[in-house]
Parts: C-alpha cells; sequence; structure tokens
C-alpha cells in the first residue's frame, strides 16, 4: 500500500519563503521582521492545504496518509509557534516588538509658542506638573517656549507628525498670563525639557515641577516656586534679590553661596518636627526682588 506523508511539502516552501525573505532583506538593506512576524499565519494555510490536497488526490487508491514521528514533531511546533503568535499579536507585544524593530529615534524641537505682552500683564502662572524646565529671562516683551523632545519613529516625516499635537496653551484672565501644556499621549514620545523665555520684569509663579533649572540675568518683579523635586537656579554677579527657601533638611540646600539657616523654635513636645520648614536665605544686592521657594527636596544655587 502506497503512503503519502504530510508536511513536508509545507516545511520546504515555508524555507524557501524564508529564505527569500531573508535574502531580499539584504539586498534592499531592510528589516524582515516585520514581514516574518505578520505572515506566520501562512504556515497553517499551506499545511491544511497539503492535508486537504492529499486526503483528495487519494480517494480511489491504496494509499493512505502517514506523519511519521519528525514530521509530527515539525508540526506541532509550527503549530505552537504559530499559536504562540497569535497570543501575542492580540497583547499588542507583537507591535510594540515590531515598533522596537523598525522604529528610529529622533531628537527634536518643537514649534515656538508665542504669546506677545503688554503692560496690562502684570504675572505669569506656569502649571508644570511633573515636567522639567528651563526658564531664562530677557528683555523681550513676549513669553515663548518650545520643547525638546525625543520621538521614536519610522520616519522624520512621522516623527514631525507626532510633534504637532504638543501644544501649548496661553490663556489670560484679567492681569494674569496662565500657560499649561497638551502632555504627549503616545508612548512613543518624551518630553525631556520645557525651554521658556519670561520677560525680566514679570512676577511668575510655578507649581508642581518635577525639575526646573533657573538662569536669572535680571529679575524684576517676584517670583514663587511651589512643590518642585529640584530647583538650580544660576545668579548674576550684580543680581538685587533675596532668595528664601523652606525646605525639611539642611542638606537640601546646596550650591556655591553661603546659605543663612533658620531652624524653627520647636517645645519637647514637638521635638518630632524639630527638621522641618527649616529656612535658608541669601541676599544679592539689596534684596530688592524676592524668590520663594516652598517644599524643594534639592535647591542648588550658584554664582556665575
Amino acid at each position: 500500500m502506497q503512503q503519502r506523508r504530510v508536511g513536508t511539502l509545507t516545511m520546504g516552501v515555508v524555507l524557501v519563503i524564508l529564505g527569500v525573505t531573508l535574502f531580499l532583506s539584504q539586498l534592499k538593506a531592510q528589516s524582515a521582521t516585520a514581514f516574518i512576524i505578520k505572515g506566520w499565519p501562512l504556515v497553517l494555510i499551506l499545511l491544511g492545504c497539503e492535508v486537504l490536497w492529499h486526503s483528495y488526490t487519494i480517494k480511489g487508491e491504496k494509499a493512505r496518509l502517514k506523519y511519521d514521528i519528525f514530521s509530527i514533531f515539525i508540526v506541532g511546533v509550527i503549530c505552537i509557534v504559530s499559536l504562540g503568535f497569535y497570543g501575542l499579536t492580540e497583547v499588542g507585544l507583537i507591535s510594540r516588538i515590531t515598533d522596537m524593530v523598525s522604529n528610529q529615534s529622533f531628537t527634536m524641537s518643537t514649534e515656538f509658542a508665542e504669546f506677545p505682552m503688554d503692560t496690562t500683564i502684570k504675572k505669569l502662572v506656569i502649571d508644570a506638573p511633573g515636567l522639567q524646565f528651563k526658564i531664562r529671562t530677557v528683555t523681550d516683551n513676549a513669553v515663548t517656549t518650545y520643547a525638546t523632545a525625543h520621538v521614536r519613529a519610522d520616519s522624520m516625516e512621522k516623527a514631525t507628525e507626532f510633534l504637532k499635537n504638543q501644544e501649548v496653551i496661553y490663556h489670560r484672565q484679567g492681569d494674569t498670563l496662565y500657560v499649561s501644556f497638551n502632555r504627549p499621549t503616545s508612548g512613543n514620545i518624551y518630553i525631556s525639557e520645557y525651554n521658556v523665555t519670561v520677560p525680566s520684569d514679570l512676577a511668575v509663579e510655578i507649581d508642581d515641577a518635577s525639575f526646573l533649572r533657573l538662569h536669572s540675568e535680571q529679575i524684576g518683579a517676584d517670583w514663587r516656586i511651589y512643590n518642585t523635586d529640584r530647583v538650580d537656579v544660576e545668579i548674576v554677579e550684580n543680581a538685587d534679590l533675596k532668595l528664601v527657601a523652606l525646605v525639611d533638611h539642611k542638606e537640601s540646600l546646596q550650591g556655591d553661596i553661603d546659605w543663612q539657616i533658620t531652624e524653627p523654635e520647636v517645645s519637647n513636645e514637638d521635638s518630632s518636627e524639630s527638621n522641618k520648614n527649616l529656612r535658608g536665605e541669601v541676599t544679592f544686592g539689596s534684596g530688592r526682588h524676592n524668590i520663594h521657594i516652598v517644599d524643594g527636596n534639592r535647591i542648588t544655587v550658584n554664582k556665575l
């Protein structure tokens, strides 16, 4: 009785397709991973067609289908791997792997967002939950912002498209200008730092930033910084301001200046709070304007 083995043809075709795909990817300098990951169902289709073909052609013949141990093992491996790829596709892991393989990393800057100022605006409030900032005071009559971003995409055009949605929102109410940021919703974008320029005679309030770097060539109004984990301040020699910081520990006050630290008076019944609300001060010039920093874990002030 004639015997026909199932699986040989499928394995042969799969090996040919895989070899051709890898060969073409080498010639064109393109990754074959995405095609292989997305094309795995062809293995099941080819194997099913082979079984149906042999079953149809042996009708009326003294022949039977036979799966030897090697064929059964190979078919099992193919099915398990295929089901595994399907499961990974369902949970989204395959798409992530494809992105990691095919995407590139671009370091880019967003477009400048500018808000012209007039003499009726006296204060700027920056809403900065968990963001990192570099702020510089200037003599220009405008607030400008842009961001430095790291973007993963398969092309520069796609990366630029991602950044179009990273908007800076300006909102004026009375004599106060509010600034907020449309944070990235895609995992392909990481904003490393926002760069902001502020008119030197404008009062500023910043709340809940992760990291703030302030370069103050000239400050002509009071600043208040709340709940910022780390604050680095660069002060010019001829500055005319007073910097006050409220912290929990002396180690939080750093830099190349002489901090004047005042510890709170604590009764014996309240000794557990002896390290709370330490006040560090430093005065430049006559201290005409103030920078108040409240609840910072590390505050560093250096002279330029």
